[in-house]
């Protein structure tokens, strides 16, 4: 059988192909000073030709031929609508023109590859795009492409060069490190969700298992952003395939704390509604690339604008209503839980609310580092090492997270059971055990009163009586008829009650509510009604006649 190193040296391999018949890029980093005199042009490029005509000629008016240094070059203006392109000669320095010619100087480093026909410029310039991003290297000035002959025939060579910025080395080291660990998230990521899906067969362990599949595919493009050059050709189709599910991450998050917090909680038609974004970017992406086969994706993966900016506008907006929508609407949902299970349990389960705000401070800081990241790049061109390290630093520190709680704290990703023991038609535990175990709760309960700290919970009793959880829950339900939680009230209570009639010190009824271990007036007083029949205040009263 093969083993799982020999199939990642198969797939390696499997590139290699690809990487030697690509034609690598010339990069010089040293700034490059270019002289032109050039005039602008609004037409389609198909008007190159006839244009150049117009510009020979008024080179010609202005008596500058003798300065020219070189062939032609055209110097297109990316995305403008009409087209905006110059046509230009290199000329010596300190040349004085007139209007319609202007010079032009431009001093950057430039990336170029060489042996193009100008009928493939837009492939090959899709190309070169392509490997300035797997080299990490931005556009500086407009695409500039010259004519290899001073005469050129009806599809002649060219050469394409686009300015770039400095290319520094800890931008290098940043750019590779980000990209491991990307590759090392995306990994984890899916192997949570499979953890979850093969092992936990829950409605709330199948929604987080969404939800982890969700982030990966969603920085699955990123991930393949930085081979983009090396596999378009060789696997075409796993290009895209994690563009609908930035769609899913949030509804899917959403779904999941409702279910926790909601524990008689049933998926109903109505519940389809939350995957519309997804399903009808899902179709789009079926109707305009997956339905295609590998000749015509390798065009469409080339495409300098595979989205159109209103399609990528509204996917950001969507995306954003999504994020803040669903976060507000599950902070409200956490909320109401807090509110509604002191009244039934008297304790705020602190840990799995903790959680549910540390799963929605994760999403939100993973989504808007990378949205800022990219809001900054779009219009300044400048690139934030500060929010792309962000971005990607908290996508591998978010499912570290996930899986350090996976491991220590499992119960956090299943629907609260407040009333296990009532539930359990067998009982485990021998009669001798159970008297011990019973005998060891009373007797640490009197000499250290776990009732006054108002976190407590199951399982942390558990842990401080070194009794099992489920046999803890047992011990409470058959040896006193109650669940932990109504055991634990009854305690409080009775502490309350003492408290209400000491006179010296007279302590407030907010002092002792918060004493006894309850962290809400209003609970406390329905508490204490519930067993006594009486508020606080009319306990007090009666206890001083």
């Amino acid at each position: 059988m093969i083993n799982i190193k020999t199939k990642i040296l198969v797939l390696l391999f499997s590139l290699v192909p690809g990487l030697l018949l690509a034609q690598d890029p010339v990069v010089n980093f040293n700034p490059v000073p270019y002289q032109f005199v050039a005039m602008e042009f609004k037409a389609d490029y198909s008007e190159i030709g006839y244009k150049r005509h117009a510009f020979d000629l008024e080179v010609e008016r202005q008596h500058i031929a003798s300065s020219i240094q070189g062939p032609l070059y055209v110097i297109f203006r990316e995305n403008s609508t009409p087209p905006k392109w110059q046509l230009a000669y290199p000329v010596q320095e300190n040349i004085t023109v007139q209007d319609p010619l202007v010079c032009v100087e431009i001093t950057y480093p430039v990336i170029s590859v060489a042996g193009i026909r100008a009928s493939e410029i837009e492939p090959a310039l899709g190309r070169l795009e392509l490997q300035m991003k797997e080299l990490k290297v931005y556009r500086a000035y407009h695409t500039m492409v010259r004519y290899a002959d001073p005469h050129p025939a009806s599809d002649p060579w060219v050469e394409i060069i686009i300015p770039i910025h400095e290319k520094r080395s800890a931008d290098a080291i940043i750019y590779h490190l980000s990209h491991n660990v990307i590759i090392l998230a995306v990994i984890l990521y899916f192997f949570a969700a499979i953890i979850f899906v093969l092992f936990k067969p829950k409605k709330s362990h199948f929604l987080f298992a969404i939800f982890m599949l969700s982030l990966a595919m969603s920085k699955w493009d990123w991930l393949l952003s930085g081979f983009k050059f090396t596999l378009y050709e060789t696997f075409p189709h796993i290009f895209f395939l994690g563009e609908p599910f930035a769609f899913l991450c949030a509804p899917s998050l959403f779904m999941y704390i409702v279910t926790i917090t909601r524990k008689d909680f049933k998926f109903k038609k109505e519940h389809i509604l939350h995957l519309i974004p997804f399903l009808v970017f899902l179709i789009m992406m079926i109707f305009r690339f997956y339905r295609y086969p590998a000749a015509i994706k390798q065009e469409l993966i080339l495409s300098p604008a595979f989205f159109s900016l209103l399609e990528q506008q509204i996917g950001i907006i969507v995306v954003n209503l999504q994020i803040i929508g669903y976060t507000a609407a599950a902070i409200f949902v956490i909320y109401r839980y807090q509110q509604e299970l002191p009244r039934q349990q008297s304790s705020i389960l602190s840990r799995q609310i903790n959680w549910f705000y540390i799963v929605l401070s994760g999403i939100l800081v993973i989504h808007y580092s990378g949205f800022i990241k990219h809001l900054i790049f779009h219009y300044t061109g400048v690139f934030s090492e500060v929010f792309y390290l962000v971005s990607v630093l908290s996508t591998l520190i978010f499912i570290m997270i996930i899986l350090y709680h996976m491991v220590l704290h499992p119960q956090l990703f299943s629907e609260v059971d407040t009333d296990l023991a009532q539930k359990m038609k067998k009982y485990s535990l021998s009669s001798d055990l159970f008297k011990t175990y019973k005998t060891q709760l009373l007797t640490y309960i009197k000499h250290n009163k776990p009732y006054l700290d108002s976190q407590l919970t199951l399982q942390k009793l558990s842990e401080m009586v070194s009794i099992p959880p489920y046999s803890l829950s047992e011990v409470i339900n058959r040896g006193f008829g109650q669940n932990f939680f109504g055991f634990i009230n009854t305690y409080r209570i009775n502490e309350a009650k003492q408290l209400l009639r000491q006179s010296h010190p007279r302590k407030t009824i907010l002092e002792i509510l918060y004493e006894v271990g309850y962290s809400n007036k209003s609970v406390f007083n329905a508490v204490f009604k519930k067993y006594t029949g009486k508020t606080p205040t009319q306990y007090r009263v009666q206890m001083s006649k």
